[in-house]
């Protein structure tokens, strides 16, 4: 297994990236649209950006999904 090292220069960015990504997501959605290729121009491979990519949609989904729940919407129903 290789690791993978980055620049402080490179991880602010990304950092920067993910921020105006996660907006993005908040908005509208699509903000792998900005993460995949910045993974992917800082220099992981095309599996190790998807599935960067993928963990951080997930992350964003469970969030997500957490804040309506604990709001009550949408109603929770017995089965």
């Amino acid at each position: 297994m290789e690791w993978f090292v980055v620049s402080p220069m490179v991880l602010g960015v990304l950092f920067l990236v993910a921020v105006l990504a996660a907006f993005i997501d908040s908005i509208a959605g699509g903000g792998g649209l900005l993460t995949l290729p910045s993974l992917l121009a800082a220099g992981l491979s095309p599996a190790q950006a998807l599935a960067t990519n993928k963990l951080q949609s997930v992350g964003g989904s469970f969030s997500a999904s957490l804040y309506f729940v604990r709001r009550g919407q949408p109603a929770r129903t017995a089965a």
